[in-house]
């Protein structure tokens, strides 16, 4: 399994339709609560480091001072426990990511089906009982949208693609290199909730390049994780114009500057060679 070297971030465009602004907003929400539990595991090692270091200064025994002294040499705990959870917190973060991605092709979808009833069209047959339980037109074409999306969600976003660009000419990923990293994703994520990490049949045959074999738990670096969550920011943002731009989207009225105020920079304590040195040892 390959996985993109780009890690630069997309940001929301501007306009942007209703879709991509919930997506930009819970996509900001993720990352201020990761940087929140990184930033807070770096506070508790400052705050017993300042504290150990002010009652080693008026330590009265030589017991004391010895006891303070190592505790000083085991700076960086609560670090070296984060990174024993790693793991964990990275399924955690890639899930929600993905989740949160998947919601918006699903609400993109909504947003075209009801702003542009024309591609509702099908074969498919409308029941008269259907139809009565709704007083206005517009009623029928949000219950027929929902029905529609709510079928496509359960596509793989191979089939996906090839639906919405043989029936509404859109392609969702400009190219296959694209469509590659984000199914992985999808796949990642799937095994993570539905097998516990832990590589199956079905995963090998959905990703025949991984390289682990049946049993083994998938592993996701930082590099790897970054690289997931940017691609999917960038996926959309990338998506919401093209599909704006197609089929003549309602935007919504917040703004590139207002969503892009929550999201916050991480300064946590253990970064560049600390980081490094706490999370290797």
């Amino acid at each position: 399994m390959r996985f993109n070297s780009d890690i630069t971030y997309g940001v929301p465009p501007e306009p942007m339709t209703i879709a991509c602004a919930k997506f930009f907003s819970e996509h900001a929400l993720l990352h201020a609560y990761v940087t929140f539990i990184i930033d807070l595991v770096g506070h508790v090692d400052h705050a017993r480091f300042v504290a150990n270091e002010a009652l080693l200064e008026y330590a009265r025994s030589k017991e004391e001072k010895e006891k303070y002294i190592a505790y000083s040499k085991s700076y960086g705990s609560a670090a070296r426990q984060y990174f024993m959870y790693n793991e964990v917190a990275h399924e955690m973060w890639l899930c929600r990511c993905v989740d949160n991605y998947l919601c918006y092709i699903s609400d993109l979808l909504a947003l075209i089906f009801t702003s542009k009833p024309e591609t509702l069209r099908s074969n498919e047959t409308v029941t008269t009982e259907e139809l009565l339980r709704h007083s206005r037109i517009e009623d029928v074409i949000q219950a027929l949208a929902e029905k529609k999306v709510n079928q496509l969600s359960y596509k793989g976003l191979p089939e996906l693609f090839k639906h919405l660009q043989d029936k509404l000419g859109f392609q969702l990923f400009q190219n296959e290199e694209e469509m590659y990293y984000a199914r992985n994703a999808v796949e990642l994520r799937n095994l993570i909730v539905h097998n516990r990490g832990i590589v199956n049949n079905v995963f090998l045959h959905r990703v025949p390049d991984y390289s682990g074999v049946i049993g083994d738990r998938i592993r996701l670096s930082d590099e790897n994780l970054i690289s997931i969550v940017a691609l999917i920011s960038r996926s959309v943002s990338d998506i919401d114009v093209r599909a704006s731009s197609k089929f003549g989207l309602p935007q919504s009225c917040q703004t590139k500057d207002e969503l892009m105020e929550k999201y916050v920079c991480c300064d946590c304590k253990f970064k560049g060679k600390e980081y490094h040195d706490i999370k290797n040892n």
